[in-house]
């Protein structure tokens, strides 16, 4: 982008003011590698939820968060389970102005597998 960003802005929903109750989880079809479907979470919007925004970035501005995380062993479905990633969408900001140009991003995804070590337990 040659402009600073004014069309369909990131913004990203603050996990701390997520709760469980508030995910849902359903499964997602045709984008996996083996044809399966997948999980994934989308969001009940509550009026307690915290949005942060990013109005103007350029193309040299990158925005790192977690989208998702599970760990083996750990029931992330309960009530007092901890949501661990950060939903995130574009949106028409109403007072950005006149978007010069479309939004352009790139994503890129990458996924972590830990080894537990010998004589350790898992906590979160």
């Amino acid at each position: 982008m040659k402009f600073p960003l004014k069309h369909m802005p990131l913004c990203v929903v603050s996990k701390d003011s997520v709760t469980v109750e508030d995910c849902v989880w359903h499964e997602i079809h045709g984008f996996t590698t083996t044809g399966k479907p997948g999980p994934n979470l989308t969001l009940r919007q509550k009026d307690y939820h915290k949005y942060f925004y990013y109005p103007d970035m350029t193309s040299d501005e990158v925005l790192l968060f977690t989208q998702f995380e599970q760990m083996k062993g750990v029931d992330n479905t309960t009530a007092d389970a901890k949501v661990l990633g950060n939903f995130h969408t574009a949106f028409k900001d109403p007072n950005a102005g006149e978007a010069k140009e479309d939004r352009m991003s790139c994503e890129h995804r990458v996924e972590l597998y830990f080894k537990k070590k010998e004589g350790t337990t898992t906590t979160v």
